[in-house]
């Protein structure tokens, strides 16, 4: 038990003091030595917990959307995403500079990159590699219109850029904005 509450210590501070250094300095700058030491814990405690930068910001945005959305989401048709995404910019921000392209990003959203692929293969017919080529054209395209959508400040509502987003991808939506 007591093992249980020291892990979920380390991980709390660890992540606040990431948060803290994300209001100092650009993302893509702040170091694991540098989160130690805001953090006040060894590297080894961080290693046992991440396996570097990216894991610590995959894990905060499992975290996020876990806590937020319980039943999975499917970012494409979901307005509760991108009100998300506006309550934590600057953590989106730091995402989103560092991982659009990754596979931690990708497992977080699974969801849509499923929902992608079905998209492609309903609307063009097509399967296996076209089909993977066509949803990563989609989840790609979408992340990347919501980090421009982020780095400018969030410029306009959420239901406006969902809206819009869905009108791009011919998609109606199946979800009542939340």
């Amino acid at each position: 038990m007591a093992e249980d509450r020291r892990a979920q210590w380390s991980k709390r501070v660890i992540r606040e003091a990431y948060f803290q250094l994300l209001d100092e300095k650009d993302p893509s700058s702040i170091t694991v030595k540098e989160v130690c030491k805001k953090a006040d814990v060894n590297r080894s405690t961080f290693y046992r917990w991440y396996d570097g930068m990216e894991g610590l910001i995959g894990a905060i945005g499992g975290e996020l959307l876990q806590e937020r959305f319980p039943e999975g989401i499917d970012i494409l048709d979901d307005v509760g995403f991108l009100k998300m995404v506006e309550e934590n910019q600057v953590f989106y921000r730091a995402l989103f500079g560092t991982l659009v392209r990754s596979p931690t990003l990708r497992s977080l959203v699974a969801k849509t990159f499923g929902s992608c692929k079905t998209l492609a293969r309903s609307r063009y017919g097509t399967e296996g590699f076209l089909a993977e080529a066509q949803a990563s054209y989609l989840f790609y395209g979408y992340l990347e219109a919501v980090h421009d959508w982020v780095d400018a400040g969030c410029p306009v509502p959420p239901e406006e850029l969902a809206q819009a987003l869905r009108q791009v991808s011919g998609r109606k939506s199946s979800q009542k904005p939340s």
